[in-house]
């Protein structure tokens, strides 16, 4: 086990006991309940550009999980900025890029404490926009291996992903999941801009809504603030 050492306030919050934390342990609770569908045992986080929380509102959610005795697996599928690890105070090490590109035999991971979930960071960032990830057949395989096989030994797997525009990184990886969640930030990406990023998600995978630093929160709560808005059954 590693032991979390948060680097910023909002990390701190959400690993601990605060306003913050009870409203992801409420997210947590909505997306536990199982569907008419299929349930959700693999969650990708997406936002339409960085910026907007999606990988806080990913450690939130995994945390949450995780305070439940739930076995929580967290995926920073971030390859081109990476957050997770810093986030948490942890040093780097290989990851999820490494295991896919350089064929590692074992998947490299490492609980953290507090809360008590798993953690796969996502490894060497890649160096530039131009590099392509999730998309060569072998990596692709092994990617499928990485989820079935995550899927057999956890309840839960949380990936953040990487923001929609202005790559495809997280389209590619939208069939390894059971369901996405949207991270948007109020005031901050143009509507425009989130519409064309939601366009091509598959509509049967969208779970929810997840609006960070909503206005109408009491001011000394706003930064923290999730609001959730999810499809009904």
């Amino acid at each position: 086990s590693v032991q979390a050492r948060p680097a910023s306030p909002v990390c701190a919050s959400i690993l601990g006991r605060s306003y913050a934390a009870e409203e992801f342990r409420s997210l947590a609770a909505r997306l536990r309940r199982p569907g008419p569908e299929r349930p959700l045992r693999s969650i990708g986080i997406v936002s339409a550009v960085a910026g907007e929380g999606k990988s806080t509102t990913a450690l939130g959610l995994a945390a949450a999980l995780a305070g439940k005795s739930e076995r929580v697996l967290l995926v920073d599928a971030d390859l081109r900025r990476p957050a997770v690890d810093h986030e948490l105070g942890l040093p780097a090490r290989a990851g999820l890029s490494d295991w896919l590109r350089l064929g590692l035999e074992q998947v490299p991971l490492r609980r953290v404490v507090p809360p008590g979930f798993t953690l796969l960071s996502a490894g060497k960032a890649l160096e530039t926009q131009a590099d392509r990830v999730f998309a060569a057949p072998q990596e692709m395989d092994r990617l499928r291996a990485l989820m079935v096989g995550a899927k057999a030994v956890y309840d839960y797997v949380v990936v953040d992903c990487p923001p929609l525009l202005p790559v495809a990184d997280s389209i590619l990886l939208q069939e390894h999941l059971d369901g996405i969640l949207v991270v948007i930030r109020e005031r901050y990406a143009p509507a425009e801009s989130i519409a064309q990023a939601l366009d091509p998600l598959d509509a049967a995978r969208l779970v929810g809504i997840v609006l960070n630093d909503h206005s109408e929160v009491l001011p000394r709560y706003r930064k923290y603030h999730v609001g959730y808005y999810g499809r009904n059954p």
